[in-house]
């Protein structure tokens, strides 16, 4: 993290349920030892460590390190709800022999942490 730095910051909790959730760019103004703050939220502090904000209550703000990234975890969820809706169901699943294979074969391939 570095002064000048920008980064993506998304509303959530409650801020998001009054003001929506969207996506902003916003400047690194100041960064610490532990934490770093923006130019837009004043008084809002993140930690270095894991980009979480510090706060005893609730989180109103998720950081993500470029737009790529928030990109990224929007498009994993849609595909995990869409997935999850196709294997909820009880009785039978619509897909080939096949097809259930190569799920198979995908799930149990080892999982490797990106970064």
């Amino acid at each position: 993290m570095e002064k000048g730095q920008e980064i993506v910051v998304v509303t959530t909790g409650n801020r998001a349920r009054y003001s929506g959730s969207k996506a902003t760019i916003e400047t690194i103004s100041s960064v610490g030892r532990k934490y770093f703050e923006l130019t837009g939220l004043s008084g809002v502090k993140f930690l270095i460590s894991d980009l979480s904000e510090v706060t005893n209550y609730s989180t109103n703000y998720i950081i993500y390190k470029s737009m790529e990234d928030y990109e990224d975890k929007m498009e994993r969820d849609a595909i995990i709800y869409e997935v999850r809706g196709i294997f909820k169901s009880y009785g039978n699943i619509d897909l080939t022999l096949t097809q259930l294979k190569s799920i198979r074969d995908i799930i149990n391939q080892p999982i490797t942490k990106q970064t």
